[in-house]
């Protein structure tokens, strides 16, 4: 079963998601903060990381950073970015801040697990 870090300050979202990706039967560990995203990795060990951008405090390119620079989540693992504005963020600024690919919100659940299986092998 693979191991999912979910990082979603919106209760609705981070609550249909569980849900989708638990039917799915990935285990996963959801959090609402990048700091708690950071805790989370250094007591867990994960297969991917879905990361909202958007975060009250630490947003989700300064968290994904701090994952990477104290290999709390080692490059192997992917580091998938929730966005609601695809204008602001280029590619170039995902991968720079340590993210291998995102997703723009609202998407569709179908393409959340495709993504998923694409970056785990699932």
């Amino acid at each position: 079963m693979k191991k999912i870090l979910l990082v979603e300050d919106s209760n609705v979202s981070k609550n249909i998601t569980e849900k989708i990706l638990r039917a799915q039967s990935f285990d996963v560990t959801s959090v609402r903060s990048g700091e708690e995203a950071c805790k989370a990795a250094q007591k867990g060990d994960f297969d991917l990381v879905l990361m909202d951008i958007q975060l009250p405090k630490m947003d989700g390119m300064a968290c994904a950073e701090k994952l990477r620079a104290n290999d709390s989540i080692p490059s192997s693992v992917p580091i998938v970015a929730l966005t609601g504005n695809d204008k602001e963020y280029t590619r170039d600024d995902f991968q720079a801040s340590g993210i291998d690919d995102y997703l723009v919100k609202p998407f569709d659940f179908t393409d959340l697990i495709r993504k998923i299986h694409q970056h785990t092998h699932a």
